[in-house]
């Protein structure tokens, strides 16, 4: 029996195929096809990682949701209003669980029932809903929890998304790597923390206003501290990541592996 994609399911597919990428229908749109049921929605399976996958179609046209470090499992796939549904989480080795929400089709959130480390319920509501989990390097997670914590900001190094506490935020300039330091812009950080950040730009100075207090830099001139002057890169000013944590009263941990800095704001 022939499965007629749905146009949309189908560019997908031909635009990952043409990429050399293997890609497959799977899941409740191939079983109601099979019956001769309309698919409510599509669920495609890729080899291609969430990273490939953004470069690909465009940072523009992917949410990222819960992409990387675990997976998540919501059974059973189908269910009516009223019946108990099972999510279970399974993180990747050296990970555990941060935060995991269920949203219903009014985006309201729907009370979750935690039944051990790795299985929550919840009482399905009219209509979909969206999951959406978030995993953490388990030492990470414990230096959250022993820090007072407030904003989180993600960045990962060459991509223009930022996470500013699990919000996707597209920016304009992404973090980089250079003499072996990493660079991140300092505008999006220094007001997700709350703070504000002046141009003057006749005399190329950057003036950042935060926790009761003021720091000024000059593009080009040597931060003593840090061995490295400030620059501009793509109209945005960069910084050395050791700056935003010991000057804007934040905890930065990096992951190696996803070349991804976290910055995570210190309640005083």
């Amino acid at each position: 029996m022939n499965i007629v994609l749905e146009p949309g399911a189908s560019a997908l597919l031909d635009a990952l195929h043409r990429a050399d990428f293997a890609a497959y229908a799977v899941g409740g749109c191939v079983r109601d096809s099979l019956l001769g049921l309309a698919p409510h929605d599509w669920d495609l399976c890729t080899a291609a990682r969430p990273g490939q996958v953004m470069e690909l179609f465009g940072e523009d046209r992917c949410i990222p949701t819960g992409l990387q470090h675990g997976t998540v499992t919501v059974s059973p796939k189908r269910a009516d209003k009223g019946d108990t549904v099972t999510i279970t989480v399974k993180p990747d080795s050296g990970y555990q669980l941060d935060k995991m929400t269920v949203k219903d089709k009014n985006n309201s959130a729907v009370k979750l029932k935690k039944v051990n480390d790795n299985e929550y319920t919840f009482t399905m509501p009219v209509g979909k809903v969206s999951v959406d989990a978030t995993f953490v390097q388990k030492d990470a997670a414990d230096d959250s929890n022993a820090a007072e914590a407030g904003k989180t900001i993600k960045l990962q190094i060459g991509s223009r998304i930022v996470n500013v506490d699990n919000e996707a935020v597209i920016y304009d300039a992404a973090p980089v790597i250079r003499n072996d330091r990493t660079l991140v812009p300092i505008r999006i950080i220094t007001e997700a923390l709350g703070g504000k950040v002046d141009w003057n730009g006749a005399t190329k100075e950057v003036t950042l206003s935060i926790n009761d207090k003021e720091i000024k830099m000059t593009i080009g001139k040597t931060l003593e501290k840090y061995g490295v002057a400030p620059v501009i890169i793509d109209g945005r000013t960069f910084v050395p990541v050791r700056f935003v944590a010991d000057e804007l009263g934040a905890n930065v941990a990096w992951d190696d592996a996803t070349k991804t800095v976290t910055i995570t704001k210190i309640e005083k």
